[in-house]
C-alpha cells in the first residue's frame, strides 16, 4: 500500500502520457471523453505539467512504445517508489523481475538495437518524476490556497 500511496501520482502522470499518443496537443486524461489542450492547462495552472507531459509524449511517440512496455513500466513506477519498507529484499526482487521483464519484452517486441531502446525507455522515467513533482506542487497549492474542498483521502495521498 505504501508504494502505491507515494507512487500513484507519477503512474497517473504516465498513464496521462500514454493516452495522449499520438500527440494532438491535447492531454487526455482519465476518460476519453476529457480533453485538456494547452490553453485550457494554462487557465488552471498547469501549463508547466501540460508542457513537461507533452515532452514526454514527444518522446514516447518517437520510440514507438507498445502496451506491453507501457504496462511493465507503469510496474517498474511503482516498484521503483521512494518510500520506506520494511520488505527491502522483497521489493528489491520485484524490481529486478520487472527489469528483467522488460528486458525480455523489448527483446521479443524489437529488431534491432533493443537495448538502445530499453535505455531510451528507462530514460523516460526522470522525466516522469519531474512532471510528477510539478503536479504534486499543483495540489498542495489548491490544498493550501482552500478554494477547493479537498478530500481526506486525496490530502493523505497527497502527504504520502
Amino acid at each position: 500500500m505504501k508504494l502505491l500511496q507515494s507512487s500513484w501520482t507519477e503512474v497517473l502522470t504516465l498513464v496521462l502520457v500514454y493516452r495522449s499518443l499520438p500527440k494532438l496537443r491535447k492531454t487526455e486524461f482519465c476518460l476519453s471523453t476529457f480533453l485538456c489542450n494547452e490553453a485550457e492547462a494554462s487557465e488552471c495552472g498547469l501549463e508547466h505539467f501540460f508542457e513537461k507531459c507533452m515532452l514526454i509524449v514527444e518522446r514516447m511517440e518517437r520510440l514507438g512504445i507498445t502496451r506491453e512496455e507501457f504496462l511493465i513500466l507503469k510496474a517498474l513506477v511503482i516498484a521503483n517508489s521512494d518510500c520506506q519498507l520494511e520488505e527491502f529484499l522483497a521489493i528489491g526482487k520485484l524490481r529486478e523481475n520487472l527489469l528483467s521483464s522488460l528486458q525480455d519484452a523489448v527483446n521479443y517486441i524489437r529488431c534491432g538495437d533493443a537495448n538502445l531502446h530499453l535505455q531510451s525507455l528507462l530514460l523516460i522515467l526522470p522525466s516522469i518524476r519531474d512532471a510528477d513533482t510539478v503536479l504534486r506542487i499543483f495540489w498542495r497549492q489548491i490544498k493550501q490556497d482552500g478554494q477547493v474542498p479537498m478530500n481526506k483521502l486525496l490530502i493523505e495521498m497527497l502527504e504520502a
